[in-house]
């Protein structure tokens, strides 16, 4: 991610000033849209972006994901083998969707 810069200078006859400030920079789902590497850890973010995105409560998608997945898409990041369910395997990923349904 780049950092944005502002830079803002004040400058009079009797003075002169020059100040920089840095802006965070803004997350969005694009950054994740085309990364081929999508990890357990960047899961939160995930959420919380499209809890932004959609109007959902924050809090309640997580507490959601925590309780399906505890927050993980993937059993094994190396292979890149997605999280199923233990009393059914059909049931996938981060929420445990049924992949019939």
């Amino acid at each position: 991610m780049k950092l944005l810069l502002a830079v803002v200078i004040v400058s009079s006859s009797l003075l002169y000033t020059k100040a920089m400030t840095a802006v965070a920079p803004i997350r969005t789902l694009d950054m994740y849209r085309n990364k081929k590497d999508i990890t357990n850890e960047d899961i939160p973010n995930i959420l919380e972006l499209v809890a932004k995105q959609e109007n959902i409560d924050y809090k309640q998608l997580k507490e959601l994901a925590l309780c399906e997945s505890t927050l993980r898409h993937y059993k094994d990041e190396k292979n890149k083998k997605v999280l199923t369910g233990v009393k059914n395997p059909k049931d996938t990923g981060v929420f445990q969707i049924n992949e019939i349904i």
